[in-house]
């Protein structure tokens, strides 16, 4: 019975959890957000953008902020 309580209660608790998309979604409605998120993606990642542009462009949810 125990185990049957704990088990609904995972699975709840993953209902609840938020996804890569759940919150690209929300970044691509909130214009400011998405800006000020991807300025400073921008800023953390000039190094790896200048010298290795191949591996940004395999970041789909990072491509995914680009307008």
């Amino acid at each position: 019975k125990i185990m049957e309580f704990i088990e609904a209660k995972s699975c709840e608790q993953k209902l609840r959890e938020l996804k890569e998309n759940d919150i690209v979604d929300f970044l691509n409605q909130n214009d400011f957000c998405r800006k000020r998120i991807k300025l400073s993606f921008d800023y953390e990642t000039y190094h790896v953008k200048k010298y290795r542009p191949d591996i940004v462009n395999n970041w789909n949810f990072y491509n995914m902020l680009n307008p």
